[in-house]
């Protein structure tokens, strides 16, 4: 905060007084500069230009954990653009509905899959993270490895961000495998916490 503008101290008292919390925001501050007293219990980085611990990168792990107690309290913030994603996906040309589709909430995506697709769906919740093949997901839900079908299912998923697919080399053939989405996991563990 250098100069400890008025405005900004004024800006973050009344985004308090509207919200009954402080904004989440994080002051970057030099050391051995005071910081402004209506604003003391904010959360803070003091700083220096030290080589040490800028190369220890320091003041990186310590703004990195106020953020996650930002994040971990519920926080979320919101693109003054509005949803960026939507906006990408729009200017592909896909159709309207797919893009809402694509990018609403992880709940309302599961909401809408089909008994079917929400049955596979569970297989892969089951696997706990670990990538399962084609043709054990087949076995598992009971049809053909080589059912185009459960192919399209999957890869629908795939599509609406639910499951990541990789491919690798077994035994000289090449095989998909997939797994939750990194975003779906941490839906499912903050569903499981909250």
């Amino acid at each position: 905060m250098e100069q400890h503008l008025p405005q900004i101290t004024r800006g973050l008292l009344l985004e308090q007084a509207k919200n009954g919390s402080w904004p989440a925001v994080v002051a970057l501050i030099e050391k051995g500069e005071s910081i402004p007293f209506d604003i003391q219990d904010l959360r803070c980085v003091r700083y220096d230009l030290s080589p040490r611990p800028l190369f220890d990168r320091v003041y990186v792990k310590e703004l990195v954990a106020h953020l996650a107690r930002l994040g971990s309290g519920g926080w979320q913030s919101s693109s003054i653009f509005g949803n960026l994603t939507a906006l990408r996906l729009a200017r592909t040309g896909m159709p309207t509905a797919l893009v809402a589709e694509m990018t609403c909430s992880w709940v309302a995506k599961r909401n809408a899959l089909s008994e079917r697709q929400r049955s596979l769906l569970k297989i892969m919740e089951q696997a706990e993270g670990r990538g399962v093949g084609q043709d054990d997901i087949a076995t598992a839900w009971g049809c053909d490895p080589d059912d185009d079908g459960i192919y399209y299912r999957l890869e629908h998923l795939r599509l609406l961000g639910l499951l990541e697919k990789s491919q690798g080399l077994i035994a000289r053939k090449m095989h998909a495998t997939y797994s939750l989405s990194a975003g779906y996991r941490a839906a499912l563990a903050a569903e499981k916490q909250g």
